[in-house]
């Protein structure tokens, strides 16, 4: 279970008093932002399920998958917590995306339940509490599959990265210019941000270049 575990369930003498106290707590308005700093980031260590060993990362491969994000126990968990913890949680990984189709996100198809459940639950919270992740990436299984790679420095320029392990000789040029149109769509976006950062609109913004890049490969070829 990770080291977490040696943590969480080590409680000792305490458990019984920890146990008899939460069972006369009452209703709170304490923001979790109060708390020892040991105890807050034991319970959010719980949510994001990091590890020694790994960097969290948000990927939406099948739901059995072990890397499979946003976890169901971050969806599912009390809204306080998400409010306080999100912005953290989602500046220190790059979501994954993979796109089965054309027009998967924007049309919000999805080859899983749970995948559509995720974005569902992004979508719900809004551009103020999902519109913190410093890097994106997204695959495109069409013809070419293509990938692409979104980052904000520090100095707050976009970098946009397009790129194909597969053979596209004679694309270069095409492929270079869409990655600069890219990341001026996705820095003009920034300026009506009140993060500054990137979410899932920038993952559309994404789709579209990519999807752009195809349709030129394959009218060219």
């Amino acid at each position: 279970m990770g080291y977490i575990a040696q943590f969480v369930f080590d409680y000792g003498q305490l458990k019984s008093t920890f146990v008899c106290a939460l069972e006369h707590w009452k209703a709170q308005t304490v923001s979790f932002l109060e708390l020892p700093p040991e105890i807050r980031n034991m319970i959010y260590n719980l949510l994001v399920n990091e590890t020694k060993d790994r960097n969290p990362r948000l990927l939406d491969l099948e739901p059995e998958d072990s890397f499979a994000a946003p976890s169901l126990i971050m969806i599912h968990t009390c809204t306080q917590v998400q409010q306080e913890l999100l912005p953290l949680y989602f500046s220190i990984i790059t979501p994954h995306f993979r796109m089965p189709s054309l027009d998967s996100l924007r049309t919000r198809t999805f080859a899983y339940a749970f995948q559509a459940e995720a974005v569902a639950w992004l979508d719900k919270k809004g551009p103020d509490a999902v519109d913190h992740f410093r890097a994106i990436s997204l695959r495109s299984f069409g013809h070419p599959c293509l990938d692409c790679s979104v980052e904000i420095h520090e100095s707050m320029v976009v970098e946009a990265k397009i790129w194909s392990y597969q053979m596209c000789e004679g694309h270069k040029s095409h492929i270079a210019s869409a990655c600069h149109t890219l990341a001026e769509k996705i820095t003009d976006s920034l300026k009506l941000s009140n993060t500054g950062l990137l979410g899932l609109r920038h993952f559309e913004l994404a789709e579209e270049a990519i999807e752009q890049l195809q349709r030129k490969i394959e009218s060219l070829n």
